[in-house]
């Protein structure tokens, strides 16, 4: 039995004022288990044994049957039965705390599901010099965990993956790359839990102390933090956990705001702003740079489409997430060609090189629609995603044998759903006005839609535009010596020269 205010132990005290700190106690405001507490008659010292649910006297009032004064509960002065220890009298236990003694998973489960239900009383049944170690150890653990079983169904996609790869020669050299990447993984989640509760705390305790007096100090708020950190349990739901931990995350937001209220006693208001004010402050930050900078990309691409003509995307409201991923995705493929050509003095001879090479993700090969992403598209008789997940050995293999099969006298190739039109144009001397590539699915001419890609910006293009542009393309080739581009819907794999 310990002052909820200093944690001084109260026990063989007379007064009902905590002789450290001065706080008014009670008998009543704790429970114990029943029959491990004495209740000493303050008169003659008689004891007896508390036996209701809370361990304490039953009934409250009586009279000593040794001294026949009249005696209450609150009067009492209370000692532990002798042979027990004081953790051995409580009630109520700090389930992490009490491993060594109850099991390690008892522990483990009995502190999130305090986090997840009864946070607050989960920080008064710890005690403040309990350090933070037990505490960050308990939070790595628990975040471990939830992203294991969070991303279960994940995991069980990659191995059915692996098991489609295993044909490319990389089945066992996948299995060992899962079980290292897992590992990794793991080591992750330890280190940024580790982060995240620190900085977290900190800047939760400065703003508790920027707003007024805090009951501990810096390591109480870290306690606080760290075992709240258990109300995450809902992340850790397979399948579901990994796609809307964001939004199940609120449930330790909401935690961590009853922990450190009851860990600093310190109200509500002040420990709500203390524990969501810096999460929100940074997201905020995030949104605005992401903003800024879109705001700057986007007004640069507007430029360069008024200087390339044809029909320029601009950022209105319209445009769909789809159709901005997929200019995202050309333009990184535009990026990295020039790169790639800057580096090497020539165009790739596949996408794979720049798979491999440039580390592009294999998906910016792709115009994604609701039923269409590189787990889909086919490239050499495997899909996009099927590559993408090969080690370096089978991926080295495909690019090999796809390098061995490029004719010598291409005019356009087919990659997933980019044509390359580069072919023949000199990398260090490229007419602004030539396309370099276009993103554009096979498919139904009059209907497809294409973004062509050049020096000078890009054009989204489709139905009878689309055919001017390619027409007007074919008449700057010709006057630069190249041959004449199909339409780029109807290519399939090579296209040579007629």
């Amino acid at each position: 039995m310990k002052c909820k205010g200093c944690q001084y132990s109260l026990w063989n005290l007379r007064s009902r004022t905590c002789p450290e700190c001065g706080r008014g106690f009670t008998p009543s405001e704790y429970s114990f288990r029943p029959g491990t507490i004495r209740f000493c008659c303050p008169h003659c010292a008689q004891h007896y044994f508390g036996t209701d649910k809370d361990g304490l006297l039953e009934p409250r009032a009586f009279t000593c049957v040794k001294c026949g004064q009249g005696v209450t509960l609150e009067e009492m002065v209370l000692l532990p039965v002798e042979g027990l220890s004081e953790a051995q009298t409580s009630g109520e236990i700090m389930p992490w705390l009490e491993r060594p003694r109850i099991g390690f998973w008892r522990g483990w489960w009995g502190t999130v599901t305090r986090a997840m239900l009864s946070p607050g009383r989960l920080l008064d049944l710890t005690p403040p010099d309990s350090g933070v170690g037990p505490a960050l150890k308990f939070a790595c653990f628990s975040q471990a965990v939830f992203g294991l079983t969070g991303f279960m169904g994940i995991l069980c996609g990659a191995m059915v993956i692996g098991a489609l790869v295993g044909a490319a020669g990389g089945a066992m050299s996948f299995g060992l790359a899962l079980i290292v990447g897992f590992f990794v993984g793991f080591i992750i989640v330890i280190l940024s839990t580790l982060l995240v509760v620190t900085l977290w705390s900190l800047a939760t305790h400065g703003v508790l102390r920027l707003t007024g007096k805090t009951e501990y100090r810096l390591d109480r708020t870290i306690q606080a933090i760290a075992y709240s950190s258990g109300a995450n349990a809902l992340t850790g739901i397979p399948c579901i956990g990994a796609y809307f931990s964001s939004i199940l995350s609120i449930w330790w937001l909401v935690s961590a705001v009853l922990a450190v209220r009851t860990a600093q006693k310190v109200s509500g208001w002040r420990a709500s702003m203390a524990v969501l004010g810096p999460p929100l402050l940074l997201a905020g930050v995030i949104v605005a740079a992401y903003s800024v900078g879109m705001y700057f990309v986007l007004q640069q691409a507007q430029a360069a489409g008024t200087a390339g003509g044809g029909s320029f995307w601009n950022a209105s409201p319209q445009a769909s997430q789809l159709e901005r991923r997929n200019q995202t995705h050309a333009a990184l493929v535009h990026s990295e060609l020039k790169n790639y050509a800057m580096v090497h003095d020539t165009w790739p001879l596949t996408g794979f090189h720049l798979i491999v090479e440039n580390s592009i993700d294999p998906s910016a090969f792709v115009y994604e629609t609701f039923d269409r992403d590189s787990s889909t598209v086919k490239i050499e008789g495997m899909s996009l995603l099927a590559f993408q997940v090969m080690n370096t050995e089978g991926q080295t293999q495909v690019l090999e044998a796809a390098a061995g099969n490029v004719p010598s006298n291409l005019v356009a190739a087919r990659f997933g759903d980019t044509v390359f039109t580069f072919y023949g144009v000199p990398p260090d001397d490229i007419d602004p006005r030539l396309w370099l590539h276009v993103l554009c699915p096979a498919g139904d001419p009059a209907t497809v839609r294409m973004i062509a890609l050049q020096v000078g910006g890009f054009m989204i293009l489709q139905g009878e535009e689309r055919l001017k542009a390619l027409a007007a393309q074919n008449l700057i080739r010709v006057e630069l010596g190249l041959e004449p581009l199909p339409d780029p819907a109807t290519i399939e794999g090579y296209y040579e020269k007629p």
